[in-house]
């Protein structure tokens, strides 16, 4: 007995990831809508900023400003002003200039500075929470990033020009010490000559100090200049409520991606046809109606479809099938209906129910015209069928593994009790509740395994457990039965 290979059976390619997906789509919806709720609640909360910007024009610190061959640009660091820009000594004077009312901190915290390679130009931002407060603060940032250039440059050419007038005092010094020896040597003697020569070399030290610090009384200490005030740039306020929201929906929904998989993984109940086909990897066949014995026209047309497409992947000469029935109070009428005509072929048949349900019995011995016919006390009551004759009915008592019938391992070995023929077929139908050594020790001596589920009602972990214990005696699973309605005992 073989089975054709199912091309959805158990593929780990990309097909079975978009079917998960596509089974669990709503839960990715989900997620996606409470990311964006979220998101709302967040912009709910973080009240508003603004932020303002002011530009500032740099000067370059030089005895030569003027000087064509470099670019005002050129000669600035960008790294280097940016952190000065930031620097905890910058917002302290910013918090000066705004009366102390806020600190360096959250100056430094809320002021953020951008440079443009190659130019000098500088742009201070600050965020605050109205637009007054961003334009006060970025320009007191401004104003005391200019301030603390113009201060630094100035310690640097006083100090300069110290040194300078030091050293112009000595030469001075030296000059009239120079004159005075030229006075007390003799005209012409080597010590009048060395002391002309010691006047003129102090003279020109004298005259490249005095030109060198005429240059240092020149340079422009001035920090720059605020090319634009942040009053006159616009305003840009956030966070941007589109951005914000479109995060929160795609965060949403990548959690989602990854929730989709678990909760199918994990999912309770069978809901509809695709969870079956999922697991099982075999086709699944929806009953929308709820078919009692008999059965009308409709509904036999829909069972017998059913049957060939269970029994087109099966060898003909499979002769036990077992129905592990998970749809309810046992054995449904759906499953009744579907043994009968799993019947209808004419071989003979042996229909086995371990537990009659009183009514389900009723209905199909009424079907059948079932008569009793005497047997062994140990043995399972056995049924023949005064209508078709190809039908026998046994009801065994206590476990499956002490039945009489079940004795010989091959069918057609065995004799009826009451009739001088062969069986051709089992169909053994067991609950899903029974005792798990029935199932186990059914799924090792039959030959193709059927399911019924109930949708909403049956879970998925019950079908996983099932099919676990078929493929451990290589059991093949024909296909399911899933149950749109509840089925009547």
């Amino acid at each position: 007995m073989t089975l054709a290979q199912d091309p959805q059976t158990l593929s780990l390619g990309i097909e079975q990831y978009l079917a998960t997906l596509r089974r669990r789509w709503g839960v990715i919806a989900l997620c996606g809508l409470l990311g964006v709720a979220l998101a709302a609640g967040y912009l709910f909360l973080l009240a508003p900023k603004a932020t303002a910007t002011a530009d500032l024009n740099i000067n370059v610190i030089s005895t030569e400003p003027f000087n064509a061959e470099k670019s005002a640009g050129g000669l600035l660091d960008d790294a280097a002003e940016a952190r000065i820009a930031q620097s905890y000594a910058v917002a302290e004077g910013a918090s000066k200039l705004m009366g102390g009312t806020i600190d360096a901190d959250e100056i430094r915290e809320a002021s953020s500075v951008t440079t443009t390679s190659g130019t000098s130009v500088v742009l201070v931002s600050y965020t605050a929470r109205s637009s007054e407060d961003a334009i006060r603060g970025a320009d007191a940032v401004a104003q005391a990033y200019l301030d603390y250039r113009h201060d630094q440059a100035k310690k640097r050419v006083d100090a300069l020009l110290a040194d300078v007038n030091s050293r112009l005092s000595d030469a001075r010094s030296e000059l009239v010490t120079a004159y005075e020896q030229i006075a007390d040597s003799k005209s012409g003697s080597g010590a009048a000559t060395k002391a002309e020569s010691n006047r003129q070399q102090v003279v020109i030290e004298i005259q490249d100090l005095i030109e060198r610090k005429n240059n240092l009384e020149g340079v422009d200490t001035a920090g720059g200049s605020i090319l634009t005030a942040a009053a006159n740039n616009s305003i840009v306020y956030g966070p941007r409520k589109v951005y914000i929201l479109l995060i929160g929906f795609l965060a949403g929904v990548a959690i989602g991606l990854l929730c989709a998989f678990v909760v199918d993984r994990y999912a309770r109940h069978i809901r509809r046809v695709r969870d079956v086909t999922h697991v099982s990897g075999r086709p699944t066949f929806l009953t929308s109606n709820a078919p009692g014995l008999p059965v009308d026209s409709a509904t036999r047309d829909t069972l017998r479809v059913a049957r060939e497409r269970f029994t087109a992947d099966i060898d003909g000469m499979s002769r036990r099938v077992l129905i592990v029935d998970d749809s309810g109070p046992f054995p449904s009428q759906t499953t009744l209906a579907f043994a009968m005509v799993m019947t209808e072929d004419t071989r003979p048949t042996e229909l086995i129910l371990p537990v009659s349900s009183e009514s389900g019995f009723k209905e199909l011995s009424a079907f059948l015209d079932l008569k009793q016919v005497e047997t062994d006390p140990d043995d399972a009551d056995r049924y023949d069928s005064l209508s078709n004759d190809s039908i026998t009915v046994s009801v065994p008592h206590g476990d499956l593994q002490d039945a009489e019938f079940f004795a010989a391992e091959a069918i057609p070995n065995r004799r009826e009790a009451t009739r001088d023929r062969q069986v051709a077929r089992q169909i053994l139908i067991l609950s899903s509740n029974a005792a798990k050594s029935d199932i186990v020790w059914s799924l090792r001596r039959f030959d193709v395994l059927v399911l019924v589920h109930q949708r909403g009602t049956s879970r998925v972990r019950n079908l996983r457990a099932i099919l676990g214990e078929a493929a451990t005696f290589r059991t093949p699973l024909a296909g399911s039965l899933l149950l749109n309605h509840r089925p009547r005992s």
